[in-house]
C-alpha cells in the first residue's frame, strides 16, 4: 500500500501520537527524535541537518525513500511507528514546526523553510508516496520484530 504525505499527516491516530510526544512506544528500542539536530549532506551551496537532507531528497532529488511500518499492538490497543519515525518526524516537523524544533532544508543553493516554499513545492511535498507496511500482534512479537529490521544492517564502505 502507498499513501502520501498529505494522506499520513490525516491520520488523526498518528498526528495525536506526534503531538503528544508519544510515537516511541518503548525507549528501550526507540531512539528519540535525533535527525533535526544530527549534521548531514554538505551541498556545495552549504550544510544542513540530517532532516534537511532527508527533504533534500524528497524536492530536488527525487529519491524514493524506503517505507514506513505500522505496527498495531494487540497488548495496548495503539498504532506505533514501527520503522520510519525518523523520516516520519522530519517531514512533520518540516510541515509543522514548534518552539523547539524547525526544519529547514536547501534547494537550489537556498535555504527553505515549508512556509517559504511556493505552491508547487509544498504540493510535491504533500503528494510524495511512502509504502505504507502495517503489521499486528503483541509487545513481545513487535520487539523481536524491530529488532530484526534494525540490527541486521552492515556499515556501507567508503566509496
Amino acid at each position: 500500500m502507498q499513501k502520501t504525505v498529505r494522506e499520513i499527516m490525516e491520520v488523526r491516530e498518528i498526528m495525536d501520537m506526534i503531538r503528544n510526544g508519544q510515537l516511541h512506544y518503548n525507549q528501550s528500542t526507540q531512539r528519540k527524535f535525533v535527525y533535526a539536530d544530527m549534521p548531514a549532506a554538505n551541498f556545495t551551496q552549504g550544510s544542513t541537518t540530517k532532516s534537511g537532507s532527508l527533504l533534500n531528497s524528497i524536492l530536488e532529488q527525487n529519491i524514493q525513500l524506503p517505507a514506513l511500518y505500522f505496527w498495531y499492538n494487540t497488548d495496548t490497543n495503539q498504532l506505533n511507528i514501527h520503522d520510519g519515525k525518523q523520516r516520519l518526524l522530519s517531514i512533520y516537523y518540516f510541515i509543522y514546526p514548534t518552539r523547539n524544533i524547525s526544519i529547514s532544508t536547501i534547494l537550489n543553493g537556498r535555504t527553505y523553510f515549508y512556509d517559504g516554499l511556493d505552491e508547487e513545492l509544498k504540493e510535491k511535498l504533500l503528494n510524495y508516496k511512502f509504502g505504507i507496511t502495517y503489521k499486528e500482534g503483541n509487545s513481545l512479537e513487535e520487539e523481536k520484530s524491530f529488532d530484526l529490521i534494525n540490527s541486521n544492517a552492515l556499515p556501507l564502505t567508503k566509496y
